[in-house]
């Protein structure tokens, strides 16, 4: 068997000796030093002295920890793209991989609503470039939501067959109707001639209409080999459009196409396949961005008017072709996840469809004990569970990867976790969303590559993309019932925080897999939509920090006196002496006093930065000119250099790239978004502290991206 597995590039450990951590404390005390003189200089009052040398000091301390950031996501983001280019290169193989004793991987995906999403997900996992008798898949669904779904399609149907007053025409139904009619007209010419005197004309008396008319317009004509200014005016003289509407659609069509071409692309370049993502979902998602322009919108709503023709029949489907529309485009999440696996029947991905299985980390204990009782984990030594979420889309030597890393760094016994890099729908959504995704991909990147690549402490980036050795799994397994604790809003940060942190005498770190993965993040209709997926799931995560300061406080003894013996191998409880229980004590409240520090820096204390500078201003006491303009060039540049480093580096990693322009309102919305964006961590911070986490405590799962169009939300959501 050819050796398919390359060397990891030199110098991806970087700053992890304690030459560089003495000379980082010389740095801070400088820094802080700096800060005092300053104040000394500028100002004579006494008490304004006092109060802006605190001020001075806590802003160096925050815009300390961003030059950190800005550099590890930077240097991460070069280092990626490396790594990937050399996998490319398939340069240097190594002899520390035995082919013929390569590692069992299980990889976990716990769906749920995510029928949007899900194929591409399943088609990466079915890509890798890894022996697939060394790899399972496991998607693990709710089995409450295919019985909804049977009662949606149900009542959908019913509906639709009694519907028979078209005066009372709501946007649900005749979405329905429409579909029913246009899904089975297969040719441009055809469907002209429906919406000019066909089926469809009846249906333009109704204003909504005018999106799905231009929706089905571009979708046609996007499939037409010839797209230029003559051809679409032979094309489209039955619906009357001018000259202007013509240009206008020609060129609307000409960016589609080539954007859809450069996304696509970039998609088969970062995953390793162009099959993964359909090009006809991209061109879905980008006409559906491009009928929101105004022009489109005003050109769309005269065209229905010249169309329209009030004494037009409405003509309703029959009843076999309203069942066949709506079961066709009301899906379950099981029945995506079904037809996909039947079209990969030479693929070990397996289905399995619990009943009440108790959110994410219930779902995940359901199938850890599946695959221990189907005896598929019986070499814990060589078994790792991979656990990504249902929008999270794995390279094609993600698993190559992985194994060449815990094979020849000594990983057998440490979690791992995957750089990951939330842009997948990047180029598909509104500006908040493209503004959590860049935030979210250089902070998260940043603040946890600095604590996995020095070796400082185990961080959390993502509960995705992480690789827990199945030893780890059993010990806990064994201890509590199951690897995955139902108990807490955040099970990733229960496991690697909470559980791993504080296990080995509270010395564990988590190491790094030089592996990418992107994911999404929220995007809805909408800012306000987006707004408010965005703040549950913050919310939610908040919520889950807070609980895990108090399960770090009350670590059971069996957790923190746990060693792993090499030569079993596995995890086991010791008996340390007086001395070594003291250190152990001691390092636990320094890492409480680490995850404090951290909560308080990117909540409370990074939303402090943005207002108590104004505050002590108007309220205290006035700074000297001189710390004003020192406060006014970190506020201009601080984003400037987050944009023009990070964000360039970051690029790479979106399908369809930064354009300049992008990179330029991505820094003028830094000065307002930045609030927002920090608000709903600050808001449930508070709340916690005032004893008010009872009432907010709620576990809402992330409506999931829009990955592929095999149902529609206008008819689910109604």
């Amino acid at each position: 068997m050819k050796n398919i597995y390359n060397q990891t590039p030199i110098g991806w450990k970087r700053f992890n000796s304690l030459t560089y951590r003495i000379l980082d404390w010389i740095i801070l005390l400088l820094g802080l030093l700096c800060c005092v003189i300053i104040c000394k200089i500028t100002i004579n009052n006494n008490p304004a002295f006092l109060a802006w040398s605190i001020v001075l000091c806590f802003y160096f301390l925050f815009y300390r920890r961003l030059v950190q950031v800005i550099f590890w996501s930077w240097d991460t983001f070069r280092f990626l793209q490396h790594h990937n280019s050399t996998e490319e290169r398939g340069e240097k193989t190594s002899k520390c991989v035995n082919p013929d004793n390569l590692p069992m991987f299980h990889i976990l995906i716990a769906s749920y609503k995510a029928c949007e999403s899900i194929i591409p997900v399943i088609k990466a996992v079915a890509n890798q470039d890894y022996p697939s008798d060394h790899f399972h898949a496991w998607i693990i669904t709710e089995h409450a939501e295919q019985l909804k779904n049977t009662e949606q399609v149900k009542r959908f149907t019913q509906r639709a067959l009694n519907f028979s007053d078209d005066n009372n025409m709501d946007e649900s139904s005749l979405f329905l109707f429409w579909r029913c009619i246009s899904r089975e007209t297969h040719s441009l010419e055809t469907w002209i001639e429906q919406l000019t005197k066909g089926s469809l004309q009846g249906y333009l008396k109704y204003p909504a209409s005018w999106s799905m008319m231009v929706q089905d317009l571009f979708t046609f004509l996007l499939n037409v080999p010839d797209r230029s200014e003559i051809s679409l005016i032979k094309m489209l003289h039955p619906l009357g459009l001018h000259n202007n509407e013509v240009k206008l659609i020609e060129h609307e069509l000409r960016v589609i196409h080539n954007t859809m071409k450069t996304i696509s692309d970039d998609f088969e370049r970062l995953l390793g396949s162009p099959n993964i993502i359909r090009r006809d979902d991209i061109a879905f998602l980008l006409i559906s961005k491009a009928i929101k322009k105004i022009a489109i919108k005003n050109m769309g709503k005269e065209l229905r008017q010249r169309l329209a023709d009030t004494q037009a029949r409405v003509w309703f489907p029959d009843r076999d072709l309203i069942e066949k529309t709506v079961v066709r485009i009301v899906l379950s999440t099981q029945d995506i996840v079904q037809q996909t696996i039947a079209d990969l029947p030479d693929m070990n991905i397996h289905h399995l469809d619990p009943l009440n299985r108790g959110y994410k980390p219930g779902a995940l204990n359901t199938a850890y004990h599946h695959i221990k009782a189907q005896g598929l984990s019986a070499d814990a030594g060589s078994t790792y569970y991979v656990i990504i979420d249902s929008d999270s889309l794995l390279p094609s030597h993600a698993l190559k990867t992985i194994a060449q890393e815990v094979s020849c760094n000594d990983q057998t016994n440490a979690i791992l976790q995957m750089a990951s890099i939330p842009t997948a729908n990047y180029f598909s959504e509104g500006w908040f969303s493209k503004f959590i995704s860049f935030a979210d991909a250089i902070g998260a990147v940043g603040k946890w590559a600095r604590s996995t690549r020095r070796q400082l402490k185990p961080d959390l980036h993502a509960g995705s993309g992480v690789v827990v050795p199945a030893t780890l799994l059993d010990f806990l397994a064994a201890n509590v019932g199951g690897p995955w604790d139902i108990t807490t809003l955040t099970e990733d940060a229960r496991l690697i925080i909470g559980q791993y942190g504080m296990m080995n005498g509270v010395s564990n770190k988590t190491k790094m897999a030089p592996v990418y993965l992107l994911e999404a993040v929220p995007g809805e209709e909408g800012f306000w939509g987006t707004y408010k997926t965005f703040w549950n799931q913050r919310r939610r995560w908040t919520v889950g920090g807070y609980d895990e300061f108090y399960y770090m406080l009350r670590s059971p003894r069996w957790l923190l006196h746990s060693i792993f013996n090499f030569s079993a191998p596995g995890w086991e409880v010791s008996k340390p002496g007086v001395w070594q229980r003291l250190r152990i004590r001691i390092r636990q409240l320094h890492r409480i006093y680490l995850w404090l520090w951290d909560h308080f820096m990117w909540g409370i204390g990074g939303f402090v930065v943005l207002t108590h500078w104004l505050f002590i201003s108007m309220l205290v006491v006035s700074p000297s000119a001189a710390i004003r303009w020192i406060g006014f060039a970190a506020l201009i540049t601080a984003p400037l250099i987050f944009i023009s480093t990070s964000g360039r580096e970051l690029s790479c990693f979106i399908p369809g790239g930064i354009s300049k322009r992008r990179m330029c309102l991505l820094y003028l919305q830094s000065f307002f978004a930045t609030w927002i964006y920090c608000l709903p961590v600050v808001v449930t911070q508070i709340a916690c502290i005032f004893g008010l986490r009872g009432r907010i405590i709620e576990w809402k799962p992330t409506r999931k991206p829009r990955y592929q169009f095999n149902i529609d939300s206008k008819l689910e959501e109604s």
